[in-house]
């Protein structure tokens, strides 16, 4: 569909890929099942309700404008001496350990990592334990103060669009760029991503969606290898 990551060490980058994940995967559910049961209502077609796994709980909890994932890390980036342990902390104290899809890891022998530094995922495709460490760092996309202040000043108008803080008009070319006490707005690469997200959705809703289904051709996954079970004589190349 779109890539899922599980590393040894999972960032602020796995966390913005598994999530669009799951929203296409969420599509292609709803595309799958919800559309084909209209289409055989529309038609009179005998249908009896399929039962599905949904994964709107993983996509509430990352995109939740309360205190969602992406949220409560923006809320983290804007607060002094905030640090990974304490958007760590954050999203424990919003989720603790009960949440269906929210957890810590479960400590043992082999498995070291606590719920200071990590939390865990339960995606679609599976759980993912997230080091919270550099969540902050990674999602600030903020300039500095004066470096903004320049660049909304500048003479050229694509500068000062592309520069604006969000949400804010761009200045006139004579504006005071810097804000007051020298600090610049803070921009959010997580809000970014979830709206960039939401757009590609409202694009995809909007039209005809069409799924390619993918065979794998044998378990080797070696060219000229029959596959035990096909009727036909086929061999694997004649899949690719």
């Amino acid at each position: 569909m779109y890539g899922f990551e599980f590393f040894e060490v999972n960032s602020f980058e796995q966390l913005c890929i598994n999530f669009a994940n799951e929203k296409l995967q969420n599509f292609f559910l709803k595309t799958v099942f919800d559309s084909e049961e209209k289409v055989y209502k529309e038609e009179g077609v005998p249908w009896v309700p399929i039962t599905y796994a949904d994964n709107k709980d993983v996509i509430d909890l990352c995109e939740n404008s309360m205190n969602g994932i992406y949220k409560l890390l923006d809320s983290e980036c804007r607060t002094p001496n905030a640090s990974g342990k304490s958007f760590c902390a954050a999203l424990h104290t919003a989720y603790g350990q009960k949440h269906t899809v929210f957890g810590a890891p479960k400590l043992s022998k082999k498995e070291q990592r606590t719920a200071d530094e990590y939390f865990l995922v339960r995606h679609f495709a599976g759980e993912v334990i997230y080091f919270a460490d550099e969540f902050l760092g990674k999602n600030n996309d903020s300039l500095a103060a004066e470096v903004e202040g320049h660049l909304l000043k500048s003479k050229k108008a694509i500068v000062p669009e592309i520069s604006k803080p969000p949400e804010a008009p761009a200045p006139a070319a004579n504006a005071k760029g810097a804000k007051k006490g020298g600090q610049a707005s803070f921009s959010s690469v997580g809000d970014k991503f979830v709206k960039s997200l939401r757009a590609l959705l409202e694009e995809l809703e909007s039209s005809q969606a069409h799924f390619v289904r993918c065979i794998k051709s044998n378990p080797e996954l070696k060219p000229r290898v029959r596959f035990v079970g096909l009727e036909s004589p086929l061999i694997a190349s004649d899949w690719h």
